[in-house]
């Protein structure tokens, strides 16, 4: 469910922003806003209203564009006339580019930086009790599924770790291997019928997991090596 929120003037209550969103935290951030609303942020401050609640993503962006045409945009720090938001929005490769050459060589506005205890307590209690929903985890799980690290990104964090001395203690890394194998996919080879945990298929098939997992993308029978002749797919 959606909702439609505006920003006013604490001391006179003009409106100078109108937004949609479903994060219920998005109408009191201010992070990733245009410099227009930076500057009457940084000169007026923020009071936050919610027009409308639990309503569909739909209702909200006709209602944003009603409320932007009804003001007037040049009365506020919207840069669109609304409706579309910043949902599914993808930047051009051309500004990615544009952008890359701008912050060539400038060092991050937060090198140095460490938080205050203070800060820490606080972001320490905004996330207990937060938990994933299972959308989330869905979405997340596609996006990371067949995602892999550049050969160069892995020799970085090789480099990183060796230079601040980190290593996985054993207990970490028998957490990873079980929660990986909580995870790991089901196959069953063609030939034979068997049904198995993709992990399992050296012991029982003599077949690597590389090899496995490449040939159950396929429908076709391995072509060579130990494992030719064997087949299979994802269950």
């Amino acid at each position: 469910m959606a909702f439609v929120y505006i920003h006013m003037k604490p001391s006179t209550r003009d409106i100078y922003y109108v937004g949609i969103g479903t994060d219920p935290k998005r109408p009191y951030r201010r992070t990733k806003r245009n410099p227009y609303w930076t500057r009457v942020y940084n000169k007026y401050g923020l009071l936050v209203d919610i027009v409308a609640k639990d309503i569909s993503l739909e209702e909200a962006k006709e209602m944003e564009k009603f409320l932007i045409d009804s003001i007037g945009i040049d009365n506020l720090c919207n840069i669109t006339l609304g409706g579309e938001g910043a949902f599914g929005y993808k930047p051009s490769e051309e500004n990615r580019k544009r952008h890359s050459e701008i912050m060539k060589g400038r060092p991050s506005p937060r090198k140095g930086c460490k938080h205050t205890p203070e800060s820490l307590k606080k972001m320490s209690e905004s996330h207990k009790g937060w938990k994933m929903s299972d959308d989330q985890k869905r979405r997340l799980i596609e996006y990371l599924t067949g995602r892999k690290h550049s050969e160069e990104t892995k020799r970085k964090i090789s480099e990183t770790r060796k230079e601040r001395g980190i290593q996985i203690s054993e207990i970490t890394r028998q957490r990873q291997k079980e929660a990986w194998r909580e995870s790991s996919m089901r196959v069953r080879e063609l030939t034979t019928g068997i049904e198995c945990y993709m992990w399992e298929t050296p012991e029982i098939f003599n077949a690597s997991y590389r090899t496995v997992n490449g040939n159950s993308n396929h429908e076709r029978p391995i072509a060579n090596g130990k494992s030719k002749g064997l087949n299979f797919i994802r269950i």
